[in-house]
């Protein structure tokens, strides 16, 4: 089974970021502010780089190979009309790669929230109903879409949607949208990121579902199934309310010293009692499954005094050994968090401090790759 990873590009300026903190602005900022002893964990073993500049986009395949992952799913901002963060893009089309690659349509509003301020807009999306606006992202699209190493099921190009609650209106801008993509000789198969037990019905537009880790494992294991979809209902429902209630929340856990942690163990444990699976199977109501895992997790340069932590497993041979069950359905991919996002301790790519766990087991990945007995079995 294919592996790609999640690639984050704030890695680099954008004038949206200059605007709404300060000029030159990108991630690295926040692992720059780290104290010396922790920031090694946070920082990569080649030091800081712009993941939109030529040499790395054509060196990125081979740095995957190393690490066993086929190819990456690049997060792609568009809103409302208006690209951020297109370097990376830019980069492919301009470098003669052999990059494998697919886009997570990062399609919500920016705010402040991680610093306590979801009322303060940075960028706002509101999946207008602007025919012109959807036919240039789709023109924009297309040329991706079409080249031999975007992926592609049955010829239908690999196109998941971030927040696919995004708006009430958003099955209708799909539709938009799929009558565009006919228009360029394109039928995607659109799938939609889920984090949380929601009302299947409201996923019904899409083709495909594509877990969210490790928000699904949070959410489970903070509210349950049944807080869980409650909650998520007012959030489809009150979709800015339940935004500055919980931003409130999270402005408040900034000034305390309330950091909360999870812990691996907890997360195979759910995963061996088909948990999160069951949950998926639900959703998903007979469609296609993307199924995802993460090596690690703490975003301390994010969120400070409040970050959140999972704690490595006590015994990691015991924890891969759970984790080769977990397989997409036939032909999709396995997605793992994250192969760049470092600023929310995420990152699978080498650090400069190693993490023995996510080493390891990026070295069963590898282990795949050469016919060893990995990732045998579907949910």
């Amino acid at each position: 089974m294919e592996k790609y990873a999640t690639f984050f590009p704030q890695f680099q300026s954008d004038p949206v970021n200059d605007k709404a903190w300060y000029p030159g602005f990108s991630d690295w900022d926040l692992i720059d502010k780290l104290s010396s002893n922790i920031k090694n964990k946070f920082t990569p073993s080649g030091g800081y780089y712009n993941p939109a500049t030529h040499k790395y986009m054509s060196d990125l395949p081979d740095k995957l190979k190393l690490s066993g992952i086929d190819g990456v799913a690049i997060y792609h901002y568009y809103f409302d009309g208006k690209h951020v963060l297109p370097g990376v893009e830019k980069s492919i089309l301009d470098t003669n790669t052999d990059l494998n690659f697919f886009f997570i349509w990062a399609n919500e509003t920016w705010t402040k929230r991680w610093i306590g301020r979801p009322s303060d807009i940075i960028i706002r999306q509101t999946h207008e109903l602007d025919d012109d606006k959807i036919a240039n992202h789709v023109s924009y699209l297309s040329p991706f879409m079409k080249m031999g190493g975007y992926k592609k099921i049955d010829n239908r190009p690999l196109f998941i949607l971030y927040n696919p609650f995004a708006k009430q209106n958003l099955n209708i801008v799909l539709e938009k949208y799929r009558l565009k993509f006919h228009e360029h000789g394109l039928d995607p198969l659109i799938g939609a990121c889920v984090s949380h037990i929601s009302d299947p019905i409201s996923l019904s537009c899409y083709d495909f579902l594509c877990e969210f880790q490790p928000r699904f494992f949070f959410n489970l294991s903070r509210y349950g199934n049944k807080r869980q979809n409650l909650g998520m209902k007012f959030k489809a429902l009150f979709g800015d309310s339940f935004e500055t209630i919980s931003g409130t929340i999270d402005r408040i856990r900034r000034f305390l010293p309330n950091s909360r942690k999870f812990y691996y163990d907890d997360y195979v444990a759910v995963e061996m009692q088909s948990l999160i699976a069951e949950s998926l199977c639900y959703l998903a109501e007979g469609r296609p499954i993307v199924r995802s895992l993460f090596a690690t997790w703490n975003n301390i340069p994010r969120y400070g005094k409040a970050y959140t932590e999972v704690v490595s497993p006590s015994d990691s041979d015991f924890a891969i050994e759970q984790l080769s069950k977990i397989s997409s359905t036939e032909m999709y991919p396995l997605l793992i968090n994250s192969w760049n996002e470092w600023s929310e301790g995420a990152a699978i790519e080498q650090a400069a401090e190693t993490n023995e766990f996510a080493e390891k087991l990026i070295m069963s990945f590898k282990g795949f790759d050469d016919g060893l007995d990995f990732l045998e079995s579907g949910t």
